[in-house]
């Protein structure tokens, strides 16, 4: 053999055993990296139950139920059943809440802002997921809309400080943290195919106030509306608490006219201005009624107003609108009506001052939310002063959200056999607030049971 030769066999020698190496190493690991990878299992055994096998992994049930989607109900689980082990350590937990934090910080920057959400930020599927677990069948046409806020966390010894202390941290500091939306199949935005009656009522008040905020006036001021048959003069105040409260339909519709129809329906009216997208209101309810007083089913033309508050006078000529497309009475989504009530509700929070109402809180409060029949539910005593009818979301979200601690702001609707409500609970021993704005069809009775699920996720944590 040549030399040469010789040399360039002995280097290719230990070349070829490194590969072997190579090759045998990566043939051992590949079984043993997907080992690792394939997920644990857990086999049910006799007595064991759901709760009980995800606390012994460091889990909810609720975690269980995500990882392993062919389990129905999680009352109902078979021996030699095999369940997905997720993992919940509490590591791993932090980071994922961590994660979604960021997400949803970067969503709201991109999407949309608080009370002014937009699709992306809304979660379709848990809600019905968990609702169809607690046994309940969906009624038709249903519809359902549940919104969580977080408030800024109370600093150390808060309740020890004194009261101007108080009000002046909550003045500047305390806000709205994060906003978290679950919406029932997807269908809070679809304004067409319901009827929300009377519960679109507080929108002309809230337009009312603000214009008479614009031109320095309260709802102390009176109101004459100078008609073709004649002059009428009311009390605005009054105009506001017959439509919001006893939700009187003549005096909503003098309340409209207030408003007038450009100054709602625009593009640069109320509606759009506050992001409700899916909202018109066009015609007169009661119109039987509105037609023997004089005046005509639509909106569209508005008559003369004077309005004289103290030695103050002001006068609003007579105006026609323009248009819009809203082919009935009314036209708004349940995300829209929860999308007001958070502004309406959570107007102290808001963050920037530029997303609230320009209406002063004092007569916000006084003017509209005194009048959505907030009661503090805890005796007996008290709880039968309450009317029930029109408060069946109400008394089912009471059967879990149980205690002084809870205070319930409501204006439901019922006509054409649609029912509605938006619900605003107010938490007094937690930073977390609730809107729940439901639609269901037929009758008054056909929220009893969505209401009593959502209250039961609520208490328990899965929202």
């Amino acid at each position: 053999m040549h030399r040469s030769q010789y040399t360039n066999a002995r280097m290719r020698t230990p070349l070829c055993g490194v590969w072997v190496l190579l090759l045998a190493g990566l043939l051992y690991s590949v079984p043993a990296d997907a080992a690792r990878k394939r997920a644990r299992q857990y086999t049910i055994k006799s007595g064991d139950a759901l709760a009980a096998v995800a606390g012994r992994f460091g889990c909810t049930v609720w975690e269980f139920l995500d990882a392993n989607p062919s389990i129905k109900d999680p009352n109902r689980i078979r021996i030699g059943q095999k369940l997905t082990v997720p993992k919940c350590d509490p590591k791993a937990r932090k980071k994922r809440a961590k994660k979604r934090r960021s997400i949803q910080k970067r969503q709201r920057g991109q999407t949309g802002k608080i009370c002014n959400w937009r699709g992306t930020q809304v979660n379709s599927t848990t809600l019905a997921k968990r609702m169809k677990i607690k046994g309940f069948r969906s009624p038709e046409k249903f519809r359902a809309l549940i919104a969580r806020f977080d408030l800024t966390p109370y600093p150390r010894g808060f309740w020890r400080w004194s009261r101007k202390r108080q009000r002046r941290w909550r003045a500047s500091v305390e806000r709205v943290e994060r906003q978290t939306l679950y919406d029932y199949a997807g269908r809070s935005d679809k304004w067409g195919g319901w009827n929300p009656a009377s519960t679109i009522k507080i929108y002309p008040a809230m337009a009312v106030l603000e214009r008479l905020e614009r031109h320095g006036l309260t709802p102390k001021a009176k109101v004459t509306f100078h008609y073709e048959k004649g002059d009428e003069t009311f009390r605005v105040s009054d105009l506001i608490t017959k439509a919001v409260a006893p939700s009187k339909n003549i005096a909503h519709n003098r309340l409209v006219q207030m408003a007038g129809y450009d100054g709602l329906n625009g593009d640069r009216g109320f509606f759009k201005k506050y992001g409700l997208a899916n909202t018109y209101i066009v015609k007169a309810y009661d119109q039987s009624g509105w037609r023997a007083r004089g005046q005509s089913a639509s909106f569209l033309k508005t008559p003369a107003m004077t309005l004289r508050e103290g030695r103050k006078r002001i006068r609003w000529p007579a105006k026609t609108g323009k248009k819009v497309p809203c082919y009935g009475s009314v036209c708004t989504s349940i995300g829209d009506l929860a999308r007001f009530h958070c502004r309406l509700m959570l107007h102290e929070q808001l963050q920037p001052r530029k997303r609230r109402f320009d209406v002063p809180t004092a007569i916000l409060h006084s003017g509209i939310r005194k009048n959505l029949r907030g009661v503090q539910l805890g005796t007996e005593h008290r709880e039968k002063r309450v009317r029930h009818r029109g408060r069946e979301v109400v008394l089912g979200l009471q059967k879990s959200l149980k205690g002084d601690r809870y205070m319930f702001y409501t204006k439901p609707g019922f006509a054409r056999d649609w029912f509605s409500d938006v619900v605003y609970v107010y938490d007094s021993k937690s930073r977390t607030r609730w809107i729940v704005a439901m639609a269901g069809y037929p009758g008054r009775s056909s929220l009893n049971e969505a209401s009593r699920v959502v209250g039961e996720l609520i208490v328990e944590g899965a929202l």
